[in-house]
């Protein structure tokens, strides 16, 4: 009797101990390299989920996500993440701006904004956030503060260029044309439209119109 509950014992100390170890796996994050936000206190650091090899979750799997951003205040030393919780948030691009010093920016950063394309709603209602579903731009100011987003969650932003110089920024906009709740490449109605860098205001569609 006194070995069977020694056993027991054993046995639910074992399992609590490899449920930690698979909880502290699952909530794992890995960081990917910082950039800067605001050359006078702000950088933004990103993380990644550390999703295991034989995850069903795709989407952590295969993406190119970062899960959240980190924003570092480096003047007062103290940090706040940038969404209230984990998502999926396509990793920026860069495009050099000095090839004397190799240096580099981020696409989606402007002198006031930060742009980023998110998935965070299951439009499609199938139970989970996927390829399917769609990028909704959202934006903060370079300090991490005043997020939210400008675009609708039932249309999906394809991309995005930003014309600093011009004052706006351009986006293409995929239309979910066969109200299946799924965005598709098939679903070809796009239209574009402009963010004034100013106010955030959007233009007027742009669409296509046979002549």
């Amino acid at each position: 009797m006194r070995s069977i509950c020694l056993f027991l014992a054993f046995a639910f100390v074992t399992g609590c101990h490899l449920a930690s170890c698979q909880e502290k796996t699952s909530s794992s994050r890995s960081f990917d390299e910082p950039w800067v936000t605001d050359s006078a206190s702000t950088m933004l650091i990103p993380y990644r989920y550390d999703a295991n090899l034989f995850s069903s979750d795709k989407m952590k799997t295969w993406g190119n996500y970062y899960a959240n951003y980190i924003v570092y205040d480096f003047t007062s030393d103290s940090y706040k993440t940038l969404f209230p919780s984990d998502t999926y948030i396509q990793a920026p691009d860069f495009y050099s701006y000095s090839s004397r010093r190799g240096e580099s920016r981020q696409k989606s950063l402007s002198k006031p904004w930060i742009f980023f394309l998110v998935k965070n709603k299951d439009y499609s209602g199938n139970g989970k956030i996927d390829e399917r579903d769609p990028f909704i731009l959202y934006v903060s100011d370079t300090h991490g503060e005043n997020l939210k987003p400008l675009t609708l969650e039932s249309e999906n932003v394809v991309s995005f260029t930003l014309y600093e110089k011009l004052g706006f920024v351009l986006l293409n906009i995929q239309r979910d044309k066969n109200n299946d709740r799924e965005f598709q490449p098939n679903d070809n109605d796009h239209y574009m439209v402009k963010v004034n860098l100013s106010d955030l205001r959007l233009g007027n569609k742009i669409e296509y119109r046979k002549p």
